[in-house]
């Protein structure tokens, strides 16, 4: 009789031992996302700490400009992804830890690490960053930072093209679907239909360059973030050839539109100084 009590007792034990080692999982609501690919490292060409859904091949590219982007397929797949930013030293780290689907929603679970003021790391700037390649989503994302009880504004989709009817450099914030349509056809281009948007969950932002004399100028929205006086910044960098890059001489008209999580908050747009060069080893 002792010896079966004593397995009752193992066995509770194990239960409420499982029950405590799961609590973090019953903080997470919804059903597990598969994640089919990751790139993970702390060398690339990602200057800025950015959290982005990267639904085109053209936007991976970009992101990833001047390498190559690793292939992926966007027919069926999503990219999620972080990246920190330029770090001093070696010892940082970020990690996308889990996905789960909640019907309406994605969320993203984000850690990040750094080195401890004792800790012995590499002098040397890094860039830490992850991308996770999901099935295709068509739901908003919310990355959650661990140890944060705001979640950083992520760019949701973006559309991206060197060849707008827009000749004057200009920033929008475009918030309904009358308006969404109407910008569309006066400044990006008359002849493609304006892509689909939910603007009960977004809205969009955009910047132009305006007309720039040759090829290798490029616009690129690469964050927004909210600012203490109840106000959003949308960050932006716009990029010129560099030295000893051959270009034509043909007239581009660069222009970058990302769509966020709809909010009534006033929007200011800040460009930041042309992107910074970064250490190109993998």
């Amino acid at each position: 009789m002792r010896g079966i009590w004593w397995c009752l007792c193992a066995v509770l034990v194990a239960l409420v031992a499982g029950c405590d080692g799961g609590a973090e999982e019953v903080t997470r609501a919804g059903t597990p996302v598969p994640v089919f690919r990751e790139f993970k490292g702390q060398q690339a060409p990602f200057p800025d700490q950015q959290f982005v859904v990267i639904q085109s091949p053209e936007v991976w590219q970009a992101l990833w400009s001047p390498r190559e982007a690793p292939a992926v397929d966007f027919t069926a797949n999503t990219v999620l992804g972080v990246t920190l930013g330029q770090r001093p030293t070696a010892g940082y780290e970020v990690t996308i830890e889990d996905v789960r689907a909640t019907g309406e929603e994605i969320f993203a679970y984000v850690d990040t690490a750094q080195p401890l003021p004792d800790d012995a790391v590499a002098q040397v700037i890094t860039y830490p960053y992850h991308f996770v390649v999901v099935p295709r989503l068509t739901q908003p994302v919310t990355f959650a930072l661990q140890g944060q009880e705001t979640n950083p504004i992520a760019l949701q989709q973006q559309y991206l093209g060197v060849n707008a009817r827009a000749t004057a450099a200009q920033t929008a914030v475009i918030r309904d679907e009358a308006a969404w349509r109407n910008f569309w056809v006066n400044n990006v281009g008359a002849a493609t239909d304006a892509p689909a948007v939910d603007f009960t969950q977004y809205m969009a932002v955009a910047v132009f360059t305006g007309t720039r004399p040759t090829t290798g100028y490029a616009v690129r929205i690469v964050g927004v973030e909210q600012m203490p006086q109840d106000q959003l910044s949308v960050l932006y960098r716009i990029t010129t050839p560099q030295q000893g890059v051959v270009v034509q001489t043909t007239p581009t008209s660069p222009y970058a539109i990302a769509l966020v999580r709809t909010s009534p908050m006033p929007i200011a747009f800040r460009q930041l100084p042309g992107a910074p060069v970064v250490a190109a080893a993998p």
